[in-house]
């Protein structure tokens, strides 16, 4: 689990990340309901990809609800893209 802060140190999301060679996958992002609207997603996503070439990583992935507007908006300001849609859940 990481955590992301403003430049004061306050928190101002949450998120976890795995790493495998070259990939890595992006899991529970996630901005405090009081925080949420003033770009805290679009910066974490940002600093995030900003961060991952130099640990190697050329390649990030996620998987986000069909029903969840609001993230599937971060994403695709953040330059991601639907690439498989899935119509099962992987517990």
């Amino acid at each position: 689990l990481c955590t992301a802060r403003d430049c004061e140190g306050a928190t101002v999301g949450f998120f976890s990340l795995y790493v495998q060679d070259s990939s890595a996958s992006l899991f529970q992002l996630e901005v405090p309901e009081p925080l949420r609207g003033q770009g805290w997603g679009t910066a974490t996503v940002c600093a995030l990809l900003g961060m991952l070439p130099a640990m190697g990583v050329s390649r990030l992935i996620l998987q986000v609800s069909g029903s969840n507007a609001p993230a599937i908006s971060l994403y695709k300001k953040t330059g991601f893209r639907i690439t498989e849609t899935l119509s099962y859940y992987l517990y």
